[in-house]
């Protein structure tokens, strides 16, 4: 087997000494295979294995060091069109698979070029294989102006346009370098590199543009020159509609974008008469859920594309200047002799130019039929060609598919596991590897098969009732209606109720955990009847409950600060070691309680004797006194839930005393009395409270979970009572938490998310603003406020000369097309 091997080395020994370059390299082969003879056959299939690696690597290197700039360049190429053709995908919810690519692409496409571009400058290739080679440093100075879908893949890149620009002049230097260096001797070439030269700075300068015209800093420029063009304002089309359509919602949306905008950099946009009736319209019509996911898809493209830049005037010349350009570009190099070039540099020069003329195009297609499009024809009462285009997008349904919010809302993992395995390709993968156990593997498991459930319609209406209900409680005050967070919903309970989360010294997070865990007891204890009866009620309950847990445990940053996801992980494991059978007894006891000082506060103290009213009393001091057994008895709890049922007993008494005016004095004495033993017995309690490590107790619960217990237990009396429903009170402490978390994370989050298919609660923050102008924009102070921010119109001869050119023109297109 040995000498058969051998002599198929021996027939292949040229192709690898050259492979191997070296005579070194070829005594040392030689050598090995004579000396193999001697070897054992499995001796010598390792050296064999040991040696074909080499010949493979030299192969490769030598492939690079040829073809480097041209593999380079392609790659480059490609991903433009991968940028072009998918970067859509960032208004949706996807899952990190596709997000990491757009995010490689995204930075592999400037790196690259700018590695090519610094290698052509140091090459020391012959003139000739260099010349078209230096042809292509143009092309790339265009692949680093990026594409008209995304400038930016975070926020933070558009702070960073400084760092832009000074790789925009760099870079553009060093093109010039190139091209004076290797390209001056044939004029034709040369004429054709200016032109893709020219294109490239104009490319690369509008990014830099569109980047710091996107910076939350220099939005207030835009929104002062939409504040005088609101001024001018008048009448428009869709008023007239019988129904608004998605086309008509999204000229709307872009109508009151200036509102929008404004929230995002803490600028208070006064809605001009127009913007208010258009509020009121689409108010009246039911579509504001809908305006307000198109409007933040249009704050997308305003951050994170060059919609901002694209559709003025010096975004119109930078497209016809490129268009040209590369056209003729193409027809100049097809005149040029090629003799001397190779002809796999030469395809490649036909690939690239071609592919920047299909680029461009479908750049300049996309742009014309996209919204942005529209509502420029629109601005500039070029009515019959916006009716054109609106025609086709409303056949292809452009808007339905691509300017609507995902409707997805997050859900908190659960920490202990569902019993249910990773479903889908990656988790039958991840099974066959063993790794379906793995935490780990788990997490990233999750987040590649990103599927959240959607809201439903009626749990979005039932979130705009209660927000509404805050804009009229807040009585015109929006810095108050900011400010709920629950106590708003609370105030008929006043004086029946009291929520330990609004003491002093507790988080906005512990506030959270508290009424998650307490909505959670409390819909866990429901029959199944009650939960049918109010199941629309319980099922935005669960929703909204679960999303504000999500955005504590995954999105911390969409939270007023201080937020600690860690306190989230302790509640839950707290949570879900509690035994509920103990409890049932309890709640019953609650219930009841809540019932008899309902029959209390009923009695008539002028029409029933003193006689009557002591034998209610008693019958009430009796049942609170079996209810204290229960709740202190050892096996139905700790000393904690002893304690607050103490507290809470002592207030009792308080309450009592009060209403027993009427009783003699021995009766008095005896509620004296039983107020001192309470006193006594929550004294013991505080010694146990500093000797429960030595106390067979366990561990203390998390604070949250106590609260919400006590929260838990309030909940249960008030429905006792038979006060107003409680779940819908649950529900509104629900949205107003959202909304005052909306309201009070940094503008920034909301701008972040909205590159990764946006938020519900960045929907609810400015549907919240939206609602307050639609209630009040008829009041006379929202008047005056509207009339000192928008001020007089501008009455400048240049103003005056646009509008009536403006003016001028669209009277004659709307006379052409009435012809038509």
């Amino acid at each position: 087997m040995a000498i058969l091997a051998v002599a198929t080395l021996k027939k292949q020994l040229p192709d690898m000494d050259s492979c191997l370059m070296g005579k070194k390299y070829k005594y040392n082969s030689i050598a090995l295979i004579d000396g193999a003879l001697s070897f054992q056959g499995s001796v010598f299939l390792h050296l064999l294995q040991e040696l074909l690696p080499w010949s493979l690597m030299a192969g490769v290197v030598r492939l690079w060091n040829n073809l480097e700039v041209q593999i380079l360049v392609l790659i480059s190429f490609m991903l433009q069109v991968f940028l072009l053709m998918f970067t859509g995908m960032r208004r949706r919810n996807i899952s990190v698979v596709p997000r990491t690519l757009l995010w490689l692409a995204y930075l592999l496409a400037d790196f690259i070029a700018i590695y090519i571009l610094g290698h052509m400058s140091f090459s020391s290739k012959s003139h000739e294989k260099q010349q078209l080679m230096a042809f292509w440093a143009p092309f790339l100075l265009v692949h680093l102006g990026g594409q008209d879908t995304i400038t930016a893949y975070s926020i933070e890149d558009n702070q960073l346009w400084p760092s832009h620009l000074l790789t925009f002049a760099v870079q553009a230097l060093g093109v010039a370098y190139v091209l004076y260096k290797y390209i001056g001797s044939s004029r034709t070439l040369a004429t054709a590199a200016t032109l893709m030269f020219v294109n490239g700075v104009l490319k690369y300068g509008e990014r830099i543009w569109a980047l710091k015209s996107a910076c939350l800093d220099n939005m207030s420029k835009f929104l002062d020159g939409r504040k005088l063009r609101e001024v001018k304002r008048g009448f428009d089309q869709y008023h007239c509609a019988q129904k608004l359509g998605p086309e008509e919602v999204l000229q709307g949306a872009h109508d009151l974008l200036p509102i929008c905008i404004a929230q995002f950099v803490d600028y208070k946009f006064w809605p001009s008469t127009f913007q208010s009736e258009a509020i009121e319209l689409f108010f009246g019509k039911g579509h504001m859920y809908e305006l307000i996911e198109m409007q933040l898809s249009l704050v997308h493209d305003f951050l994170y594309t060059k919609a901002v830049v694209v559709f003025t005037w010096h975004g119109c010349f930078i497209r016809a200047i490129s268009s040209v350009a590369t056209v003729t570009t193409f027809f100049l190099f097809r005149f040029i002799q090629k003799h001397d070039w190779a002809k796999g540099d030469v395809i490649i020069t036909y690939i690239l130019i071609s592919g920047a003329i299909a680029l461009e195009l479908t750049a300049l297609l996309k742009a014309l039929g996209s919204t942005w499009a529209c509502a420029w024809l629109h601005a500039r009462r070029w009515y019959w060609l916006h009716k054109i285009v609106v025609s086709i997008r409303r056949y292809v349904k452009a808007a339905e598919k691509n300017r609507r919010w995902s409707g997805s809302i997050g859900q908190p993992k659960p920490l202990h596991g569902n019993g249910r395995g990773s479903r889908g390709w990656m988790g039958k993968i991840a099974k066959w590897f063993g790794l379906e156990n793995n935490g780990g593997c788990k997490d990233l498991l999750s987040k590649m098969q990103c599927s959240l459930p959607a809201i439903s319609d009626g749990t979005k209406e039932l979130v705009l009732g209660e927000l509404r209900r805050m804009v009229l409680e807040c009585h015109g005050k929006e810095d108050i209606m900011r400010s709920y967070s629950g106590q708003c919903t609370l105030n008929p309970w006043n004086g029946f109720f009291e929520d330990p989360t609004s003491r002093a010294g507790i988080d906005f997070d512990d506030k959270i955990l508290a009424w998650y865990i307490a909505t959670k007891m409390f819909l866990s204890l429901a029959s199944p009847v009650e939960a049918m009866q109010h199941k629309d009620a319980v099922e935005a309950i669960k929703a909204v409950s679960s999303y504000m847990i999500f955005l504590l445990a995954e999105r911390p940053y969409m939270l007023p600060s201080p937020v600690r996801p860690v306190s989230y992980a302790n509640s839950e494991a707290a949570y879900v070691d509690l035994q509920f059978s103990a409890m049932k007894h309890r709640i019953k006891c609650m219930k009841r309680r809540g019932e008899l000082d309902k029959r209390r506060e009923g009695l008539d103290l002028n029409n029933i004797d003193i006689r009557s009213e002591a034998i209610e009393l008693e019958e009430i001091m009796h049942e609170l006194e079996k209810i204290r057994e229960e709740l202190v008895e050892p096996d139905r709890g700790g000393y904690i839930q002893r304690r607050l049922v103490l507290e809470r007993r002592r207030r009792e008494l308080n309450n009592m005393m009060h209403y027993s005016r009427g009783l003699d004095i021995i009766d008095r004495r005896r509620f004296g009395g039983e107020m001192k033993s309470i006193r006594k017995e929550l004294k013991k309690i505080k010694v146990l409270e500093r000797r429960k490590d030595t106390l067979h107790l366990g561990p203390s619960p998390p604070p949250a979970l106590v609260r919400g217990a006590e929260l838990m237990e309030s909940l249960v009396y008030m429905e006792g009572r038979g006060e107003r429903e409680v779940r819908e009170v649950i529900l509104g402490v629900w949205v107003e938490m959202l909304c005052y978390a909306a309201h009070h994370c940094g503008r920034d989050s909301h701008a972040r998310q909205l590159n990764s298919g946006g938020e519900f609660i960045t929907v609810v923050w400015i549907l919240s603003t939206a609602i307050f102008n639609h209630r009040y924009h008829g009041e006379g102070w929202f008047e005056e406020g509207v009339e000192e921010f928008l001020g007089s119109p501008p009455t400048s001869i240049k103003e005056l000369f646009v509008d009536y050119f403006c003016d001028m023109i669209g009277r004659r297109q709307r006379e052409r097309w009435d012809a038509v």
